[in-house]
């Protein structure tokens, strides 16, 4: 069997194993559609008139986000709306009526909603899952096959 049959057949099993409900730890609030917050996440928090806590921070592998004034709130298995309002609430007792946007600037999602791409490939990676997404989609992503690797 050549390497680029494996990789299509790996891809689409891990596909499939894809659980469709929720596994995570963390909290999984959100509806149809709705992005859930995971670990490698790159978040921009934006509060409204305080450019001193507003931070680009990412999210740790333990799930966690650290801001000015609210250092280790769970992010994990969450909406950018719905922790923001966390973080609104954790605010409350510094600033009067804070107003907090959380947007996801780079993302990774949460693990269980992950492709993993290994093997004879140019470039190993974890790609999160999307609707439609194709495996000449992870094949692109994962920047094709390797010298060595079977292509026919």
């Amino acid at each position: 069997m050549s390497s680029k049959f494996s990789l299509v057949i790996g891809t689409l099993i891990l596909a499939a194993c894809t659980p469709v409900g929720p596994s995570l730890v963390g909290e999984r609030s959100a509806g149809p559609g709705e992005y859930i917050i995971g670990p490698g996440d790159a978040l921009n928090v934006f509060v409204y008139r305080a450019p001193e806590l507003s931070a680009e921070v990412p999210v740790r592998p333990d799930g966690r986000i650290s801001t000015p004034l609210v250092p280790d709130v769970a992010a994990l298995g969450k909406t950018p709306s719905h922790l923001a309002t966390t973080i609104q609430d954790k605010l409350r007792q510094y600033v009067k009526e804070p107003n907090v946007t959380v947007m996801v600037t780079s993302f990774v999602g949460p693990a269980d909603l992950q492709v993993r791409v290994i093997g004879e490939v140019a470039q190993p990676l974890a790609l999160p899952y999307r609707a439609q997404l194709s495996v000449l989609d992870v094949r692109i992503a994962s920047k094709g096959l390797t010298r060595i690797a079977a292509g026919n």
